[in-house]
């Protein structure tokens, strides 16, 4: 750890500046934020860290001391009840010793840039290069994800990461470190926003690296931080959680040797020990990890893991920690992608409620699915390595592919829905429009509809306007009690509320008339009305991707003088789609079977 000991003015100006800060006006310290007076490094000296300028940032005395004793202690309880053990052969130095015998990325300092400002894309869902006329053919793939948890924190502690990969040998492309920001947003300093985490993007284009940076900075840094620490990376087979596992150890073997207390490579028991009590082991998804206690839970490839494993396994084991990320990465799933959706699904829903504050990440960068699969630019959207690792040409021989499922999945990371979809590709997103202005004189009708395995609930809402028009938003509810308070306004209002049979019997007040029961015998009789306004253009809406993403998949079939709806993806749900059918109905008043009532029981 730094202290002030030969960090005078000239140096603090220096590293102050990288950080936005003057000697007058210094930046906040990292860990608490008050205004610092003092230098950290960000990898200790201790594990093999250097006084480069791109090892500096501030802090304040009180929060570097605290993490240079936490550090010291750590070592001295390793030295004296641990022999070291290493397939390396080491002198037993003290740890200064051996950060001077220890190889040290040699080169210019790298100035750190000035945390950037990061602002939630307009609309919440997609970045504003969307939005922009595009011209020409991209060249180089997009930076930011074309679907993303809205930003409500602080994003540097991911500017740590991109100096830490720098200072290893990796150099991390701008989407990489952007991710690693949304990853380790804070909404304040030492409290992490996210517990759980999906990042989807297309393959080859440099998610290992971004995996080892994180590895790396989450042993070193963050563990000086939050003492040691257990990082524990799971894959869909062993052999990739071992090959990943072996990347990181390589790392430290090359970078950090100082740091390494022992290392086990026996097949089913590789392990990383680290001088400070900090451990990394790969597992395969199928292996047993009850009795572990995880910090940083990696989950590679989770488009073919099943959710038992996910939910059973690997989730319970950062209940105890105080500050756990379960990361999930992959590519888009396929239809017995039951897990992925579920996550996806989730974040698709918090993006449409850009202050909900919510635990769960969602970083996407995908091709869009009413876009031309052939269009280069489509390209750029789902593989923002395109340029670097990622040649234009390799993907224009790729789309020449006779499987276009594997090309859609692989190289634009799209899911691949269905060909007999309700609604033709595209059409939905052409009705996308401004908000109409409030009428009074018209009242919003709202339904819900509870996802099929029992999880979130979809709140679609209907506002009818002079035109004849209905205007369509979409959002979502986690639990029921955030469902009812959700409602509660509503209701109080007198406004039209569908609920699907059983719903009222749970109200948690009496219901008034204009709550009313609405299930499949509505659907029915009410889809081709429903069908109808779309196709003319009676409908608008608010761009929800979890409803656009429903409706891909949702199919509709002739039965009893009706239309059946359901999905042609087996487990996948479409009950925000079933709210629509509901609300649209109603609101555009066409003719249709009368809803039955609510019937409450004494």
């Amino acid at each position: 750890m730094a202290t002030n000991r030969g960090y005078g003015p000239r140096v603090k100006t220096r590293v102050w500046a990288i950080y936005g800060g003057t000697l007058e006006n210094p930046p906040p310290c990292h860990r608490c934020g008050t205004p610092a007076n003092s230098v950290d490094h960000i990898i200790p000296v201790a594990l093999g860290g250097t006084d480069e300028l791109d090892n500096l940032r501030p802090a304040c005395v009180s929060c570097n001391s605290r993490d240079g004793a936490r550090l010291g202690n750590a070592l001295k309880a390793q030295r004296k009840g641990t022999t070291t053990r290493n397939n390396q052969t080491r002198k037993k130095t003290n740890p200064r010793a051996r950060q001077r015998e220890a190889p040290v990325l040699l080169g210019e300092a790298t100035v750190v840039p000035a945390p950037p400002c990061l602002e939630s894309p307009p609309g919440g869902s997609e970045g504003g290069r969307n939005a922009q006329k595009r011209t020409g053919t991209k060249r180089k793939g997009e930076n930011r994800p074309r679907l993303e948890t809205p930003i409500l924190g602080a994003t540097e502690k991911g500017l740590e990461v991109e100096s830490i990969a720098k200072r290893i040998g990796l150099e991390l492309m701008p989407w990489q470190t952007y991710a690693a920001q949304r990853l380790l947003e804070e909404t304040k300093p030492g409290h992490r926003r996210f517990r759980t985490s999906l990042v989807t993007v297309g393959r080859q284009n440099g998610k290992t690296f971004l995996l080892r940076s994180l590895v790396v900075w989450w042993l070193t840094s963050h563990a000086v931080e939050a003492g040691p620490q257990t990082v524990v990376h799971a894959a869909n087979t062993r052999s990739l959680a071992v090959d990943q596992w072996a990347g990181v150890v390589r790392l430290f073997e090359e970078h950090l040797p100082g740091s390494i207390e022992k290392i086990s490579r026996g097949a089913g028991r590789e392990r990383l020990n680290l001088v400070d009590g900090s451990t990394y082991q790969p597992i395969a998804s199928t292996d047993a990890v009850h009795g572990l206690s995880v910090d940083l839970f990696l989950v590679d490839e989770v488009w073919d893991i099943k959710p038992t494993v996910l939910d059973d396994g690997i989730l319970p084991t950062t209940m105890a920690r105080p500050q756990p990320l379960v990361a999930m990465f992959s590519t888009a799933g396929d239809e017995n992608s039951n897990a992925m959706r579920s996550w996806r699904e989730r974040g698709l829903g918090d993006i449409a409620k850009p202050t909900s504050g919510s635990s769960h990440l969602l970083l996407e960068w995908s091709a869009p699915d009413d876009s031309d699969p052939d269009d280069p630019n489509t390209w750029a959207a789902a593989n923002p390595g395109m340029g670097r690792t990622i040649q234009l040409d390799a993907l224009r021989q790729a789309s020449k592919n006779p499987n276009r499922s594997a090309f859609y999945r692989a190289n634009l990371n799209r899911w691949v829905q269905t060909e007999r979809a309700w609604f033709p590709v595209g059409l939905w997103s052409q009705l996308k429009t401004e908000p109409p202005e409030p009428d009074r004189n018209r009242l919003p009708i709202t339904a819900i509809e509870q996802d099929r395995t029992g999880g979130s609930f979809a709140v679609v809402t209907g506002q009818p306007t002079d035109t004849g028009r209905v205007y369509v938003t979409t959002t979502t509810a986690e639990t029921e009690s955030e469902l009812w308070e959700l409602l509660k306004p509503r209701i109080a209002n007198r406004e039209t509320v569908l609920l699907p049979p059983l719903f009222p019997q749970r109200a948690p007040w009496d219901l008034p008339e204009t709550v009313r029961v609405v299930g499949d015998r509505e659907i029915r009789g009410w889809s081709t009305f429903v069908e109808q306004a779309v196709t003319t253009g009676m409908v608008g809406h608010d761009g929800s991707p979890l409803l656009a993403e429903q409706l891909g998949r949702t199919t509709a079939r002739p039965r009893d003088g009706g239309l059946f709806i359901g999905t042609a993806v087996p487990g996948a749900s479409v009950h925000a789609v079933r709210a629509l059918v509901w609300v649209v109905a109603e609101a555009t008043r066409l003719e249709k079977p009368k809803p039955a009532p609510v019937i409450r029981f004494a």
